[in-house]
């Protein structure tokens, strides 16, 4: 088994995605079988962007340690250009206060898989111009919604791949498997001594 790769919580940089670890969620619901249970962003060297039951709201990699055990940290360097980064801040700071989407963390798994039943003729009515691109601005958000939207708003996921990457159809885990979010690059861990399980997501299949 190989060691994990921990880093620095003050290493995070614009971009990443944040993955949150709790042990108590692990397998207990779907889209959490791997107990990835939250999503953020990293917005600066210092605030976090993400969407919990208070709503969209700024927080910080120390607070998120208070209630996770670890982050799984993803990033794609090459496209976080300043440019990119300053579209993150602003969608950040419109959406702040918008409420949390409980009825839609709810109802994930139904509209996953709806959306993967239509997803070919979806893909068609899209490029034939029968259906508009899913959009980025919503009054509610749950937290792997955001994450998604910020991707939906900053155009590194496309127009027409926005049938397959529906926000509301994404949950924290869905994020963590797919590379369009970012590379596996390492663990934050809430404190020294702290063990990442033998058997986490990221330990492996990276």
């Amino acid at each position: 088994m190989q060691n994990p790769k921990i880093i620095s919580k003050n290493s995070v940089r614009a971009g990443d995605v944040l993955l949150c670890f709790a042990q108590d969620m692990a397998g207990k619901e779907v889209g959490i079988e791997h107990g990835y249970s939250h999503v953020a962003m990293c917005i600066n060297e210092i605030d976090i962007a993400e969407s919990d039951s208070a709503g969209v709201r700024k927080t910080n990699i120390s607070k998120l340690l208070e209630d996770y055990g670890h982050i799984a940290v993803l990033r794609n360097a090459e496209i976080w250009q300043p440019c990119l980064i300053n579209g993150l801040h602003k969608f950040t700071e419109e959406k702040i206060g918008k409420k949390f989407n409980l009825v839609g963390a709810k109802k994930y798994k139904e509209r996953k898989e709806r959306n993967q039943e239509t997803l070919m003729q979806q893909v068609e009515d899209i490029f034939d111009g029968k259906i508009l691109p899913a959009s980025a601005d919503r009054d509610v958000y749950f937290c792997s919604e955001f994450v998604v939207s910020v991707f939906i708003h900053l155009g590194i996921i496309g127009k027409e791949a926005t049938v397959a990457f529906r926000s509301e159809t994404f949950s924290p885990e869905d994020i963590g498997k797919d590379k369009v979010f970012g590379f596996f690059v390492g663990y934050v861990i809430s404190y020294n001594d702290y063990k990442i399980p033998e058997n986490d997501y990221f330990m492996t299949s990276v």
